[in-house]
């Protein structure tokens, strides 16, 4: 008959395979592996990948998860890897890392680390439509706390603060601008360019236009482009 498993003398079984190439492998269509559990409890199936070494260092793997297969019909190349690796082991703290392969080389996307962390290597993009799927930020102590933003469409940019007064935005650490439902708030000068603005603090060719309640509204002009500015009170 035909051979279904081999055991080799050097450790290795090989299940549809006579040549394995790990302890254990397993070749063949179909699943290649299922694991039931039948506990009544709340544990499920488990598996545990563990790395008994007797020297354990920062930054050693402990776990690999590789995924790939065939990209030319003959050749295999991994095309995403997950792995977890000890940050600092003697603390017992860990971070798990997604890799993906670009042009051939596996390149680190996204790190999970020990104090609950996300760091991506590009881009965070959210696939959002009507300002309903943006990107929401929450404070773990006050789920109604929270940042949205969203771009309904291409040329417009929504920042929400949810059940908070006010929104800020910082330059790095420096508090830049802050919005309440009222107003807005600078922390530095506020530079203006020339447009066509009718309501509010805008532009006007070669000054600034105010306009407030009630019609009232004032600019502040340069005469004919010289130094000589004039403040304009109109009602």
């Amino acid at each position: 008959g035909t051979r279904v498993m081999s055991w080799h003398e050097d450790g290795k079984i090989g299940i549809g395979t006579t040549t394995p190439a790990a302890l254990l492998a397993i070749t063949g269509s179909g699943d290649a592996l299922r694991i039931e559990s039948t506990n009544t409890g709340a544990g499920g199936a488990q598996v545990d990948l563990l790395h008994f070494t007797t020297s354990p260092a920062d930054n050693d793997v402990f776990a690999y998860l590789n995924m790939g297969g065939y990209y030319t019909g003959t050749t295999s190349v991994y095309g995403a890897s997950i792995r977890g690796v000890w940050s600092d082991v003697s603390a017992q703290d860990a971070e798990l890392q997604f890799w993906t392969d670009k042009a051939g080389t596996l390149t680190k996307a996204l790190t999970l680390d020990t104090d609950q962390n996300a760091t991506f290597a590009g881009d965070v993009i959210v696939n959002g439509s009507n300002g309903v799927n943006g990107l929401k930020l929450l404070r773990p102590s006050d789920s109604a706390s929270m940042t949205a933003i969203s771009a309904p469409d291409v040329n417009t940019l929504k920042i929400g603060g949810g059940n908070q007064s006010y929104v800020k935005i910082f330059a790095h650490t420096t508090e830049a601008v802050s919005f309440s439902t009222t107003a807005a708030t600078f922390a530095g000068n506020v530079g203006v360019s020339n447009g066509n603005i009718t309501t509010g603090l805008g532009s006007t060719p070669g000054g600034v236009r105010y306009s407030g309640p009630s019609g009232y509204y004032s600019y502040i002009t340069r005469n004919n482009g010289g130094n000589l500015w004039t403040i304009s009170l109109l009602g």
